[in-house]
């Protein structure tokens, strides 16, 4: 998890976290109730936001992904992936995330599997 004691994550990082998290979560169509319950738990983790500022998060982040193409939106996952991963922990603690946030709704459909492994290439 991102508040693994070995993810280096500071509050600044949050909305890139949460662009790779609603990244993943929309790979395969729009968000389930139990993906988006699933990404606010992680969020809600790290104490960094109240809760009603993380709903705003999520939702200026779907407005986001609304307007962007899809070239654009993976961009900006790649660039998000990047700034928030420094070392192996960081990288290993983002994919255990997106693993939880794939898995939370009982079946991992290929699409959502396809942006995981895009995603765990960038990371390298």
């Amino acid at each position: 998890m991102l508040n693994h004691p070995t993810f280096s994550f500071n509050p600044r990082m949050a909305d890139a976290a949460l662009y790779v998290y609603i990244g993943l979560a929309q790979a395969d169509g729009p968000i389930e109730p139990s993906e988006k319950a699933a990404i606010y738990r992680k969020l809600a983790g790290l104490d960094f936001y109240a809760p009603s500022e993380i709903n705003k998060m999520m939702e200026k982040v779907l407005q986001e992904f609304a307007v962007c193409s899809p070239p654009q939106v993976w961009e900006n996952i790649e660039k998000a992936c990047l700034q928030l991963c420094h070392t192996e922990g960081d990288k290993q603690g983002l994919l255990s995330d997106l693993e939880d946030i794939m898995e939370c709704d009982g079946r991992v459909k290929e699409l959502e599997m396809n942006m995981f492994r895009r995603i765990h290439t960038v990371l390298g």
